[in-house]
């Protein structure tokens, strides 16, 4: 049966071609019915089925008139059930598979009849497909698979105007999720054609509000609803024609968003957070070009002491989207903010700080697209002369406010002074000249000084730093005459008046050390290459690596190292790769193994901080050091010993008593043996007794530091010393004394390299030894005496020295 009705299903689909012009409407729907229980049955065959749905769709879009198109969506819609006997799965199954086909299908219809179709007695199915018609019109995709018509913006908002707009309380009731009608409202700005479009829609006002001002939501959430700003605000830079109820909506949304700017606390997280919402209101001046937004943004960064917010980066796309024929009354409004006479006055800092970081921002953009000149008109200029003119008297305060007023005059004639001389009206050239001889004779060559306060002395010498830049672009691009320029370097050295002295803090000590391979601000991030597949034991995660630390390994290991002040690796890591490297710092080669150790003992240096001694890759020290192979053993030893200097543990809770037992050992075969702990281990391992391993002499001296290690740790608490090494030790060297002064010297030495309190107990034994040894063991007789007066600050040493025979053998050299 299964079968049959397959074979069936291919025979009408490629037959279809041929009848589909006979079908008429009222076969409609008995070819729906069957095709409704056919998707159920058959869903391996989804793609057939689609491809003959939709050439069903498209003849019943050519050829059935609207009224029976909405008669099929009612039964699409679950409203008519007597096409199927499973309409929810029906339903779910078209607007899954097929809906850009029924969009294409619900735009025949007028927005009138959409809104009756669709609105009217709301289901999970209209509102599901009433989210992909609003998508598919006016998403970021539009005309998904090429089925749906475009349309022009007036259509597409009156379409969101019937459908949505209108409707808005019924749909947010309807559906609580508000990320769902909030992707659907921004679809919505993609769209609209001016701003404060939204702001005619009380419904979506309110619900707007109710949103920004919910005391439940976290500014992260709110961040969302804040990129609909633009569409809630007029263009007040370009145009004045808005409603009076977009002037309400306008000051309250105003207020709402100053309000979340000045909620973020102080802490690093809501400095993050301003920067964020910031940044979003930036985006949103430069689409709705809104005048009490801008403003909002400038003040906001003047008052603020956040570094990171960037008024700036506003500019280039604000400037695109108002064009240059609005650029000069962009000025004068930002200018407005600047003057003596604003309401409110802001402080003298932050009139300063909007000078910088946003009027000066502005005008060297607006100089780059060459739209400059006309901000300077006569009344303006006559404005400029009148702010310098002015007599700076009065309180600290007020001075502050009068030398910003003139700092702001001279900056702003800085875009003037850049504009060619053959681009000016004769008229503004005069002023022009008339201002800059003003500036040079009133301000630039000015001795006044202002005492009233600090920030009264820094603002004069902006002042006058400011004057001078202006000068130099004064003189550059109009004067013609290279004598023009001594005006600049008049200085008399006799009377004392140099140049500097308006510039520079006289009192203050000025330093510039130079920084090399200054650090980037922000730390790089290190990822590591994550092992594919499972894993068995802890070394198969790094067998593709190969068996020793070969070129490739050595090149990471080294970046890895050059880029410690950069960023550390997470401690987890950090302990996974040294257990890793442990196994293979062996070699047979010697200059190898050394290479690794050095490479190792660096590492460890570097990553100290973050390492957990705990977790260090205890058990394999201990293999290294229990080895019958001396070369390995030496290898433990010398791992153990990098691990002691690095103020690090040889060993853990579980291992510390072998690890102990085992340096004891070593200890006790030493002193058995002449020929040392080589001879012992090849006896040990069967080996050729006759040829005893090079290198006795280097084992028993890294054995005598790590023990010289080991007695630090013992001193200071930190080993369990149940086999009592510190008795032991002592023993050893009171036998030594007895057998023999070469052996006692060079452990003597090795031992005091990490533990020099050892020496305070043998210092005569030292002494006494220097004329029975020959060679090193000499230069370490001497080391080790200076070490213990130098320790002990004791002043008789030329007489020990003397004592020694030292002075003897330097006569007879």
């Amino acid at each position: 049966m299964k079968n049959r009705r397959k074979n069936c299903l291919r025979l009408c689909l490629g037959l279809l071609q041929e009848y589909i012009a006979s079908i008429n409407s009222d076969m409609v729907y008995s070819i729906l019915d069957t095709l409704f229980q056919s998707v159920q049955l058959y869903t391996e065959l989804s793609l057939s089925m689609r491809e003959y749905s939709q050439r069903l769709l498209n003849f019943v879009y050519d050829n059935v008139p609207v009224t029976t198109i909405q008669t099929l969506i009612r039964c699409i819609l679950n409203e008519d059930t007597t096409a199927s006997g499973r309409p929810l799965t029906k339903g779910h199954h078209f607007l899954t598979l097929l809906h850009s086909m029924l969009t294409r299908l619900l735009l025949r219809c007028t927005p009138s009849q959409l809104e009756s179709l669709l609105i009217n007695s709301l289901t999970q199915e209209k509102v599901d497909l009433l989210i992909h018609l609003t998508e598919a019109v006016a998403g970021p995709q539009r005309d998904l698979d090429g089925l749906i018509p475009m349309l022009t913006s007036s259509e597409s908002s009156l379409l969101f105007r019937t459908l949505v707009l209108s409707h808005w309380d019924t749909l947010v009731t309807f559906r609580p999720s508000d990320d769902l009608w909030l992707s659907v409202l921004t679809n919505i700005v993609h769209v609209k054609c001016h701003p404060g479009y939204l702001s005619q829609f009380q419904p979506v006002v309110n619900w707007y509000f109710l949103m920004l001002e919910s005391p439940i939501r976290g500014l992260h959430d709110k961040l969302h609803y804040v990129k609909l700003v633009s569409s809630f605000l007029h263009n007040t830079l370009s145009t004045s024609e808005h409603t009076s109820s977009g002037d309400d909506t306008e000051t309250r949304l105003l207020v709402t968003m100053e309000t979340l700017l000045l909620s973020c606390d102080r802490t690093e997280e809501g400095k993050c957070n301003t920067v964020l919402l910031y940044t979003e209101l930036q985006r949103g001046v430069a689409k709705c070009l809104n005048w009490g937004l801008l403003k909002l943004l400038a003040q906001f960064v003047c008052n603020n002491d956040n570094p990171r917010l960037d008024f700036a980066s506003c500019v280039p796309p604000l400037l695109s989207s108002l064009g240059p024929a609005h650029f000069p009354s962009l000025l004068s409004r930002l200018y407005s903010l600047l003057e003596f006479n604003a309401q409110p006055l802001p402080a003298a800092h932050a009139r300063c700080t909007l000078l910088d970081a946003v009027f000066m921002s502005c005008m060297r953009e607006c100089y780059q697209r060459s739209a400059l000149v006309e901000f300077y008109t006569e009344n303006k200029m006559a404005d400029i002369l009148n702010n310098l003119e002015r007599d700076v008297e009065g309180e600290a305060e007020i001075v502050e406010q009068l030398l910003v007023t003139k700092l702001v005059t001279v900056r702003v004639m800085e875009g003037l002074l850049q504009v060619s001389k053959t681009d000016l009206a004769e008229s503004l050239e005069s002023r022009r000249k008339t201002v800059m001889k003003f500036i040079y004779n009133r301000i630039l060559k000015s001795n006044l000084e202002f005492t009233q306060s600090d920030y009264c002395s820094y603002l004069n010498r902006q002042l006058h730093s400011a004057a001078y830049v202006v000068t130099c672009v004064w003189i550059s691009n109009t004067g013609a005459d290279v004598d023009l320029y001594t005006l600049l370097f008049k200085e008399d050295i006799k009377e004392e008046k140099f140049i500097f002295k308006h510039f520079l803090h006289l009192d203050k000590e000025y330093k510039f050390p130079i920084e090399f391979n200054e650090a980037p601000r922000e730390k790089k991030l290190l990822t590591g290459i994550r092992r594919q597949g499972p894993v068995g034991t802890e070394q198969e995660q790094y067998q593709s690596i190969g068996s020793h630390i070969n070129y490739f390994l050595n090149d990471v290991l080294l970046v890895l190292l050059r880029w410690n002040t950069t960023a550390l690796p997470q401690p987890d890591t950090a302990q996974d790769l040294l257990c890793y490297l442990f196994g293979l710092v062996h070699h047979a080669n010697d200059a190898i193994v050394k290479y690794n150790l050095e490479l190792i003992r660096n590492l460890l240096s570097v990553w100290k901080p973050i390492l957990d001694p705990t977790r260090l890759p205890h058990s394999a020290i201990l293999s290294l050091v229990t080895s019958l192979n001396p070369d390995i053993l030496y290898t433990g030893l010398k791992l153990s010993e990098i691990l002691l200097v690095e103020q690090l543990p040889p060993y853990n809770a579980t291992t510390e008593r072998n690890y102990l037992k085992c340096i004891i050992e070593l200890w006790k075969t030493k002193a058995k043996d002449s020929k040392g702990i080589c001879a012992w281990l090849t006896r040990e391992s069967k080996g050729n007794t006759s040829k005893i391993p090079s290198g006795g002499s280097k084992l028993n001296n890294v054995l005598a530091v790590v023990t010289g290690g080991l007695l630090i740790s013992f001193s200071e608490g930190k080993l369990q010393d149940d086999h009592q090494i510190g008795e032991f030790v002592r023993r050893k060297f009171e036998s030594m004394v007895k057998s023999g002064a070469q052996n006692l010297v060079s452990s003597l030495y090795f031992v005091s390299r990490l533990y020099p309190v050892i020496l305070d107990n043998f210092l005569n034994d030292i002494i006494s030894s220097y004329s029975k040894v020959s060679g090193k063991p000499k230069e370490y007789c001497l080391n080790m005496v200076e070490c213990v007066y130098k320790r002990n600050n004791k002043k008789d040493m030329w007489n020990t020295l003397r004592q020694m025979g030292v002075m003897d053998i330097l006569e007879h050299k």
